[in-house]
């Protein structure tokens, strides 16, 4: 009984310890050690699920989301995971704010895309996922709708550490259809950030990474009102 228990705490010790980690770790950090942040997570889903349980009598649930289903077993959002997708979000004003006009929205349409396929399709970031998705696709869209043929799709170089060296290829909107198309990239934008804030209006960790998802969406409307 003794080993067992001292097995327990062993466990719950550790479980802390890595949680602790990946929620103070920075967004460079982050960026710079994706693989490693990503497996601390992981552990800690797999010690949640899988590890020995501890009586709600004496400590209670070391992991419980506040503002998850109590007693579901459910893992809390992951900071590393909230970090990285947001970064990735923020860093599209950087990337497409210094190219021309006529390619920014193709430019923001497919780094939001990139940082959507990054979020786990599980039920904390699966709703974030659809929104980030969806607002990827409908900003193609607009410039498939009004693509100026005559110029030629190019790639955009991104920062030092990024994952990737240039963006995908992305598409020129016509001379007279920019400011047009831009006041309806806001909209979309506007769009998802509500959407997100709205699901954001609960408590816990699911809360918080749906806010921090909001705002790194949102601070991409600079490029679309200039």
């Amino acid at each position: 009984m003794i080993n067992r228990r001292f097995f327990e705490l062993t466990s719950f010790a550790f479980v802390v310890t890595v949680s602790w980690a990946c929620s103070h770790a920075s967004a460079a950090e982050i960026s710079r050690y994706p693989s490693l942040f990503g497996e601390f997570s992981n552990l800690v889903h797999r010690t949640q699920v899988t590890g020995p349980s501890i009586g709600t009598g004496d400590i209670g649930s070391p992991l419980s989301d506040p503002g998850g289903k109590g007693g579901s077993g459910e893992p809390p959002a992951s900071s590393a995971v909230t970090s990285r997708v947001s970064h990735l979000i923020s860093q599209a004003a950087l990337v497409c704010g210094g190219i021309p006009d006529a390619y920014t929205i193709d430019c923001l349409a497919k780094e939001i895309m990139n940082a959507a396929n990054t979020l786990p399709d599980n039920h904390i970031y699966r709703e974030a996922k659809g929104i980030l998705h969806q607002a990827a696709t409908d900003l193609h869209g607009l410039v498939r709708a009004n693509v100026d043929d005559a110029q030629p799709r190019v790639r955009v170089q991104l920062p030092n550490g990024s994952d990737r060296r240039v963006t995908r290829p992305i598409s020129a909107v016509r001379p007279e259809k920019i400011e047009q198309a831009k006041e309806k990239a806001l909209d979309i934008i506007n769009s998802a950030e509500t959407v997100l804030l709205r699901s954001a209006n609960t408590s816990g960790t699911r809360a918080a990474a749906y806010l921090r998802i909001s705002q790194a969406i949102g601070s991409n409307k600079v490029l679309l009102r200039s």
